[in-house]
């Protein structure tokens, strides 16, 4: 088994291109089949049914396991098992494939809009938390992408980061996220690299002991602000969601403002780190009519008003010459 581990994540990392943790994801959901059904070697794994797979998965609705996380184990299964019979030619009960998925009910996705986002950045007092959470609101980072950021990058104003599946893309700071790192890098970040000699440590994200930031301590911290800023008579229910308040919350907040803002949905994807449109249309919070002009190459109703109005420009010859009067030949282009 443990071969077969090993020969299943090179293949997944360095054919398919996945990412490591991705891999040690699936390795982690297979595990918990091969000890339901006591699977000590290859062969045995082989010998399994699609029957078995079906009485692991009824153990787990059993256990209360939700469908979205049932499926997310049967991924795993099906993917050891399409190993086996593509890669290593072996011969499977291909029923174990045709196995379908559980439906998983839609559930309302929270998010920030972005009036409250600035007050909760502004009501934040850590200014590690706070430079993180404008960071993501600022570019739509992962928290996995988050710890890449560097300080010279914040000088720089922008990165190039590595995110899901090894893509590699480079995110630009807006202005107020850039104020608020440097914030943070010329007061409590400087004094934390004085007391733990981390000068050669050009990572941004540190924590108070010098280390890298860890996901789990940013989104406690994330949390207990957001309950603070619930709590105050300004802002009483204004994030009443705020135990569900994560880093991925954020990523839909800056998507959906993207949106709001008058961005086509392809470039949101890209700035996102997205293969596809789909994926990104679970991020954010625009009407359907946005999202079907979008993947239908329409023009959006701004696109068509801003055109409509040129064209009346155009038209009006009086108007038309007055323009050109003020900026010159360039208004021809």
């Amino acid at each position: 088994m443990e071969d077969l581990f090993k020969g299943f994540k090179d293949y997944k990392m360095k054919i398919e291109g996945k990412s490591e943790n991705s891999i040690d994801q699936y390795i982690y959901r297979i595990q918990s089949f091969l000890e339901y059904n006591n699977i000590k070697t290859t062969d045995e794994l082989l010998s399994m049914k699609a029957s078995n797979v079906k009485e692991w998965l009824y153990s787990l609705v059993d256990n209360g396991n939700s469908e979205r996380s049932r499926n997310t184990r049967l991924t795993a299964i099906k993917e050891i098992y399409k190993y086996l019979k593509e890669e290593k030619k072996e011969q499977i009960d291909e029923d174990i494939l045709r196995i379908p998925f559980a439906k998983v009910p839609k559930r309302e996705s929270k998010y920030l809009d972005w009036d409250t986002a600035m007050d909760l950045l502004a009501f934040t007092k850590d200014i590690c938390i706070k430079t993180g959470m404008a960071l993501i609101l600022g570019t739509g980072v992962r928290f996995c992408e988050l710890v890449q950021i560097t300080c010279t990058d914040i000088e720089n104003g922008y990165a190039n980061i590595i995110g899901k599946g090894n893509k590699e893309r480079t995110i630009t700071f807006p202005l107020w996220a850039k104020e608020i790192a440097r914030q943070f890098i010329y007061g409590e970040r400087a004094e934390i690299v004085k007391k733990y000699g981390k000068q050669n440590d050009d990572t941004l994200m540190l924590n108070g002991n010098g280390n890298v930031l860890i996901r789990r301590n940013f989104e406690n911290s994330m949390k207990s602000w957001a309950r603070k800023f619930n709590s105050h008579p300004l802002h009483e229910g204004d994030i009443s969601w705020w135990e569900h308040f994560s880093p991925h919350k954020l990523r839909h907040s800056f998507a959906t403002e993207q949106l709001r803002r008058g961005n086509d949905i392809g470039t949101v994807r890209d700035e996102l780190g997205h293969s596809s449109i789909a994926t990104t249309n679970n991020y954010t919070h625009s009407s359907q009519d946005r999202v079907r002009e979008a993947m239908l190459g329409e023009k959006t109703k701004a696109e068509k008003d801003k055109e409509d109005f040129l064209k009346k420009i155009m038209e009006n010859e009086e108007l038309f010459n007055k323009i050109k009067d003020m900026v010159g030949d360039d208004v021809n282009g």
